[in-house]
């Protein structure tokens, strides 16, 4: 909260009123030890007035919503500032705003924050993820083998941002998103606040719908561990509990390694190619199984492809198993993987959507993961699902522009 003084400016050693000009006069505003003297207010001038000339004041004016209060009456945008002279105003800082927010700082929110800062300088960005920091997915499972390797893959948020004065970042989870506002719960204290926006991208991307009893080395358990959906003492919001938990688990391969242990990997498209793979390569005494439902493994690349990878699993002698639902409560099914149990499951396996925090009206009910997914038009805009039958196949298509088409998703 800060506090207003409003009133005609006086020359040394005089009671009265010095004006500027016909009617103007001076605004003194005070808020947590700070004070700006604003000068050349007009008796036309408004509260909304005041307000834009304190943007360039205080960062919190820009990142923060303003009431300006006068006896305990919040004054409207519209109000002359002459009916408060000789009054004391009080500026009280409300809910957070931003004119750009960004929702996920993975390599899709990391892109839209560069580009939005250098395009828009003037504009306030605000950048808004659970986890302090940002992983290059890519060198991801290496990492796991070679933990030396994971700092090279990692920058928090705040040191990413810091070439861009224009934009902030924000440790928390987006709980409910609207046309015009978020709810965001503060990481790690669980505060829940409000952020009001003009524009909003949304980038929280999606992750492997792994079962319970797997483990998905591929995005950090951010959201499940806040929830207490995860049995890991490991809190991977914090740069610290990822670093630990990544080398846990190669401390845990390690021990199983010397014990000739049995790994599942679940899904043969590139990942679990490249994990198992990587697992021989690094711990020779693993028995790796890899399983996919489909008939050849990497089935999202052409039969070229599948036919080099088979080769070369077959060479670090990775058993494989085709056409194959993993079903671990099925004796018939570790009869045909051929091992009776295995000590790690490793889930590659399909993709949910991370979206909950969306309005149902935009998101599909089909497809990937039980469905879920942001619906947009070919500009990105969120749009609502076509209002037609769910039988039709256009049901899932894009209806009309959601939240006046300032929301993005990407």
């Amino acid at each position: 909260m800060g506090c207003i003084c409003c009133g005609w400016s006086t020359s040394p050693g005089s009671s009265k009123p010095h004006k500027h000009g016909r009617s103007g006069f001076t605004v003194v505003v005070a808020a947590a030890g700070s004070v700006w003297h604003l000068d050349g207010f007009l008796s036309r001038s408004t509260v909304g007035d005041l307000k834009e000339r304190l943007l360039d004041e205080d960062v919190r004016f820009r990142t923060h919503g303003v009431d300006i209060v006068l006896d305990k009456r919040v004054l409207p945008d519209t109000q002359k500032l002459d009916v408060c002279v000789g009054s004391q105003l009080l500026a009280v800082f409300t809910d957070l705003r931003a004119d750009v927010l960004v929702i996920g700082g993975g390599q899709a929110g990391r892109c839209a924050v560069q580009s939005l800062s250098s395009t828009l300088p003037a504009r306030w960005i605000v950048l808004v993820d659970p986890k302090e920091y940002f992983e290059h997915s890519s060198g991801l499972l290496r990492a796991y083998l070679q933990p030396m390797n994971w700092d090279r893959i990692v920058m928090q948020h705040q040191e990413a941002i810091k070439r861009q004065d224009n934009v902030r970042f924000i440790q928390a989870e987006c709980t409910l998103l609207r046309e015009s506002w978020c709810s965001l719960r503060a990481v790690p204290d669980g505060s829940v606040f409000l952020i009001h926006f003009d524009f909003c991208v949304v980038a929280t991307g999606c992750r492997w719908s792994s079962l319970e009893n797997q483990t998905s080395p591929w995005k950090p358990n951010v959201l499940r561990w806040a929830s207490g959906c995860t049995s890991s003492s490991f809190d991977e919001r914090t740069l610290a509990g990822r670093r630990s938990y990544v080398e846990s688990e190669r401390e845990r391969l390690g021990a199983l390694n010397e014990q000739d242990g049995k790994v599942l990997i679940v899904g043969a498209d590139h990942q679990g190619v490249e994990w198992a793979c990587d697992l021989r390569h690094f711990f020779p005494r693993l028995h790796v199984h890899i399983i996919d439902e489909h008939t050849r493994c990497l089935n999202s690349m052409p039969a070229a492809a599948a036919e080099y990878g088979q080769l070369w699993m077959d060479r670090q002698e990775v058993r494989t198993v085709y056409g194959v639902p993993y079903q671990p409560d099925n004796p018939a099914f570790w009869d045909q993987i051929g091992i009776p149990h295995a000590d790690i499951t490793y889930g590659f396996s399909g993709i949910r959507a991370e979206n909950s925090f969306m309005p149902p009206c935009v998101l599909s009910e089909r497809g990937p993961g039980s469905g879920g997914w942001i619906i947009t038009n070919s500009f990105l805009q969120v749009c609502r699902r076509n209002p037609g039958r769910k039988a039709d196949t256009c049901h899932d298509r894009p209806g009309e522009v959601w939240a006046c088409g300032r929301v993005f998703a990407v």
